[in-house]
């Protein structure tokens, strides 16, 4: 949970469901505390708690934000789903350490 002033700002939904691998299901962060650093903060704190382990997460392909952020944080296009609504899902992983 993301907090500035003891209020929550922002949260994250994450667990080890994805066929054994943590999963980033989602990111929620209010309209004037984004681009501020708080989703990244977030992420960060669940990779510290797989170390040595693969992450993945997944975003809409319209969803342009997620997008770059994931990519910024150096997650890789792992592949995409295909049929769940008209807009492609597009799932990524990040390698925490060296396999």
């Amino acid at each position: 949970m993301g907090l500035s002033d003891g209020r929550v700002v922002g949260y994250l939904v994450a667990d080890t469901s994805f066929y054994g691998h943590p999963f980033v299901w989602l990111v929620v962060v209010a309209a004037p505390f984004r681009r501020l650093g708080v989703a990244t903060a977030l992420i960060r704190h669940v990779e510290s708690l797989f170390p040595n382990r693969k992450l993945f997460t997944s975003t809409n392909e319209s969803n342009s934000a997620s997008r770059r952020l994931m990519e910024s944080l150096g997650f890789e296009r792992s592949g995409w789903i295909d049929n769940l609504d008209a807009d492609p899902e597009i799932i990524y992983v990040k390698r925490l350490a060296s396999e």
